[in-house]
């Protein structure tokens, strides 16, 4: 075995001779397995970041391996020893760039690697853009919505750094935490915005929770006073609360009441007969506080008005809408029909306001009496998506009104 010197000569007998000599590397009988490259390449960069690609050869012989670039960018570089390559591009250098490497042992033979490199404009981390919450009631459900941008358009993903237990963030960066009276108290609250070149941007806030001591909010709101043959008298409660309405209780004239599931009652003449009938509406939240909300509506007698008919209010009034009925749902320009005719009748004016507001808007009057007919319309195109009472006032000479 080794290296062994061979010389072969050729005479033609009249004493004329050549001779050739080269020398012969005899192996042990077991041939030179070449080595193989078992690491993938990261194919990505970013300019004014470092890239670092850990190559790895396993050679079969167990022999030491040597690493070298035979095709490579300006700068580039790898320990022949342990196989790290290491490169800091530049602006200049975004685009694409192919590498080769070459792990070779020592009997000579060689393994050979070669990928394309992507090397991307300089990165601009994410930055925050939304505004954090910095209080939560006691028993509320906190929701936050972050939001962070990245100027290279590439996808953000949210990860809550610190936060109370309990707290999270999904892929979308909305934030949720289900608070409790334990958690009354001031909490640090850290979230991270990242994208998938390394860059990132943290929104570090506190929020405090306080005690509820805010009571909900209750609307009564009813069709006012009918006559027994146009329809049952119908009326709505809602109960609102800046945590959550844990219970919602009513009576109608002291007896508990049934509402339907979207908050409206009704009441029949052939039940509950003449006269006024009145609607107290209870709600309280899971803190313990409680808040009232009172109401009437009535049948009225055509020929002798109503017992306890409210002062002010008129005797054998005839103001009624007739469309949009209760409970429905419109869009853009509504035309409001029903009638507004009273003995002395002066004006009638149609009002609107959302429920879980008191006040009313006026948005028609007229002094025509109407006997079925359009009463007026309603422009709604500019109204928020939510549920409003329709108000029709009917007043008579001497300034009674009916409802």
């Amino acid at each position: 075995t080794g290296l062994q010197t061979v010389a072969i000569q050729v005479t033609d007998g009249t004493g004329g001779a050549a001779t050739q000599s080269f020398a012969l590397r005899v192996a042990d009988g077991v041939p030179n397995e070449p080595p193989v490259i078992t690491t993938a390449a990261e194919r990505f960069g970013a300019a004014g970041s470092e890239y670092r690609y850990q190559v790895h050869a396993d050679d079969p012989e167990g022999t030491t391996i040597t690493y070298s670039l035979t095709k490579n960018p300006d700068g580039m570089t790898v320990d022949s020893a342990t196989g790290l390559v290491q490169w800091t591009p530049v602006a200049a250098d975004a685009g694409k760039h192919v590498v080769t490497i070459v792990a070779t042992d020592e009997g000579g033979a060689a393994a050979v690697q070669s990928f394309e490199l992507d090397i991307l404009a300089q990165n601009t981390p994410p930055q925050f853009v939304s505004s954090a919450p910095t209080h939560a009631f006691a028993g509320e459900r906190l929701r936050y919505d972050a939001v962070a941008q990245d100027a290279d358009v590439d996808p953000i993903a949210y990860e809550l750094v610190q936060g109370p237990d309990g707290m999270s963030v999904d892929p979308f960066g909305t934030v949720t935490w289900q608070t409790t009276t334990a958690d009354i108290g001031s909490h640090q609250v850290t979230l991270r915005a990242m994208d998938p070149r390394g860059g990132s941007d943290e929104q570090r806030f506190v929020i405090q929770v306080s005690e509820d001591t805010v009571p909900p909010r209750v609307v009564v709101n009813g069709t006012g006073f009918r006559l027994p043959w146009h329809g049952p008298l119908s009326f709505f409660v809602s109960a609102t609360d800046n945590v959550g309405v844990e219970k919602l209780e009513v009576t109608v004239d002291d007896q508990p009441f049934p509402l339907q599931a979207n908050g409206m009652g009704f009441l029949t003449f052939d039940e509950w007969g003449l006269g006024v009938h009145d609607i107290v509406a209870t709600a309280a939240d899971a803190a313990g506080n409680v808040a009232q909300a009172i109401g009437a509506v009535a049948f009225c007698d055509p020929c002798g008005g109503v017992a306890g008919t409210p002062s002010g209010a008129v005797d054998n009034p005839l103001a009624e809408i007739a469309s949009p009925v209760d409970a429905a749902t419109v869009t853009g320009m509504v035309a409001v029909s029903g009638t507004a005719n009273i003995d002395g009748f002066d004006h009638y004016r149609l009002l609107y306001r959302r429920a879980d507001v008191d006040q009313f808007t006026e948005f028609f009057r007229s002094s025509t009496a109407v006997t079925n007919g359009e009463l007026g319309v309603w422009d709604t195109s500019l109204l928020e998506n939510d549920e409003y009472v329709l108000r029709l006032e009917v007043s008579d000479v001497f300034g009674r009104i009916a409802v």
